[in-house]
């Protein structure tokens, strides 16, 4: 991409785009990785600590929990193992020395997160309520992350598909929006961007029309209904508060666990995270 740039005469300092490169949900889930977990780690340092100093508007990793939940993991799986991959990570570039102290915050502040919304609609609202305190808190503490805006938790969503079936697809419609409120409906937990499966993946690709009505979904919630006017609604919710609490109790608790096998790549290597 940057070669193509420089090709046509363009500032390769002003691209923007995002590198997915998280590689311990690989192990995980997906299975596609090329490289042991501690070489591919060296890779992903590299690339970040390049754009960091090269491409500045490059997010140059995304940590990806959706894949974690495809593979069956719990809320506070999902929290805690993306949390951890990104400690490591941050962990990896600080230690490289590649970047100057003074710009570390630049490296936290072009971290981004691609989540899974499942149909269990409070609970996967209050997923995302609780990454983005435990992500302001290890960002802070761990890293002394001063700026807050360096601190943003900045995610998108892709809601679930596993869960899309094949029997009756017309009701996978009313689970693709309930997906989608869980990541929209609170302001203080919402996605900067949002990517809806057609209502007929379970059969097979979609066709234009099909991926037509997954954008107005989208664009009937943003222009024609009232959501985007409003402060967060569930402030001050004894319910959501509570589970919330509960949530970033129990992520920070298995955040620890891990640290003490010696991080994500440790538990990768020991077996424990799969």
């Amino acid at each position: 991409y940057q070669v193509v740039a420089e090709e046509q005469g363009a500032d390769p300092g002003k691209l923007q785009g995002t590198t997915q490169n998280d590689i311990v949900k690989e192990y995980l889930s997906r299975g596609t990785h090329v490289f042991p977990p501690v070489p591919s780690l060296r890779l992903t340092t590299d690339m970040i600590t390049y754009t960091v100093n090269r491409i500045p508007k490059w997010n140059p990793i995304n940590i990806c929990s959706y894949h974690l939940q495809e593979a069956g993991a719990t809320p506070v799986q999902e929290i805690a193992y993306a949390m951890s991959t990104a400690i490591a990570v941050l962990d990896a570039v600080r230690d490289s020395g590649q970047v100057p102290e003074e710009k570390f915050g630049d490296v936290v502040a072009r971290i981004s997160f691609f989540v899974n919304a499942g149909v269990r609609f409070i609970e996967e609202m209050c997923k995302m309520r609780a990454f983005g305190r435990i992500w302001d808190r290890v960002t802070r503490e761990r890293y002394g992350i001063t700026d807050a805006k360096q601190r943003r938790f900045r995610y998108g969503v892709q809601v679930n598909s596993l869960g899309l079936t094949e029997a009756q697809p017309e009701n996978n419609v009313q689970r693709i929006v309930l997906e989608m409120l869980a990541v929209t409906l609170s302001k203080d937990a919402r996605a900067r961007a949002v990517q809806l499966p057609a209502w007929n993946e379970a059969l097979g690709l979609p066709r234009p029309w099909d991926q037509q009505w997954s954008l107005r979904i989208q664009q009937v919630l943003a222009h024609e209904s009232d959501l985007l006017e409003y402060e967060d609604i569930f402030a001050g919710s004894h319910v959501i508060e509570a589970k919330v609490d509960a949530l970033v109790e129990e992520s920070l608790a298995e955040i620890d666990r891990i640290q003490q096998m010696g991080g994500a790549m440790a538990a990768v290597e020991s077996g424990y995270l799969k």
